[in-house]
């Protein structure tokens, strides 16, 4: 019968004939979606290779107005910060300037206190000179004129170099020159109550000028004038003050010619000096 068939249709018979000797391949059971990754690229010895893929690159996200907020009030915290942080440093620095300017001043003070009280203890421990005869200053006398001491009327205190007088009651007020009509400045005045206490310490300033800063009660001072330095002598001067306004004293220190004069005629005649 083969070979019958083979005489007939030669062709079918072959390709029959090769189905029967060609090996079936294996049936390969179905796996489950995503058991195996499919490799990219294939390998030179046929095996898979899982290469890994890059990752996608992140996106960016855009803040949250809570999160915009929450920014913005920091920014302004830091900035409160800062501005008071800069506060703070002027108010220091100002501090220590006022507290070293409190400290100078303090400083002087005690310097002029102890002064003063030098003054004081010269004033009280020198040896007092002979009395002499004083004039009163608030009462103008013409006919018999002190040769150092006058009397400045208002209209005239300028000219003497007072330019401003006071204005206040029982307030003694002058000015110190030498024979030559030059101001002394740095001569110490002091005035004295009846009992020759001192009441007030004056020293003349750069125009050589001395002002009590506050009033006296009505009575009658003297003022003693001294020279620190030693070079000029003044005359004693008496004021009584009973509620006006006193007028200012020009005082005209001593020069030679009169001390000489002056102590002569005390060892000759026995009387006080002028």
């Amino acid at each position: 019968m083969l070979i019958a068939q083979w005489l007939i249709e030669p062709s079918q018979w072959i390709a029959a004939l090769i189905k029967t000797i060609t090996p079936k391949k294996p049936a390969v059971p179905p796996t489950s979606p995503g058991l195996f990754t499919p490799a990219t690229e294939a390998s030179i010895t046929g095996k898979r290779l899982n290469v890994p893929t890059q990752p996608a690159p992140p996106q960016p996200v855009a803040p949250s107005p809570a999160e915009v907020a929450e920014k913005a009030a920091v920014e302004q915290r830091i900035a409160t910060l800062q501005q008071e942080l800069a506060t703070k440093t002027a108010t220091d620095a100002r501090l220590k300037e006022l507290q070293t300017q409190i400290a100078q001043a303090l400083a002087e003070k005690a310097k002029m206190e102890q002064e003063l009280t030098l003054l004081r203890q010269q004033l009280t421990n020198q040896t007092r000179l002979a009395p002499v005869a004083l004039r009163p200053a608030s009462v103008v006398q013409p006919q018999t004129p002190s040769p150092t001491i006058r009397i400045v009327p208002p209209d005239m205190a300028t000219k003497v170099g007072l330019p401003r007088l006071t204005t206040f009651p029982n307030v003694i007020t002058g000015i110190l020159k030498d024979t030559s009509a030059n101001l002394l400045p740095g001569i110490l005045v002091t005035v004295r109550d009846k009992d020759d206490i001192p009441v007030r310490a004056l020293k003349t300033n750069k125009l050589g000028q001395f002002a009590a800063s506050t009033p006296l009660p009505n009575g009658t001072y003297t003022i003693d004038i001294e020279d620190p330095r030693g070079q000029f002598l003044f005359d004693r001067i008496q004021i009584t003050l009973a509620g006006d306004i006193a007028p200012a004293v020009e005082v005209t220190a001593k020069n030679q010619k009169q001390v000489a004069r002056e102590k002569l005629a005390a060892e000759i005649f026995g009387q006080p000096k002028i």
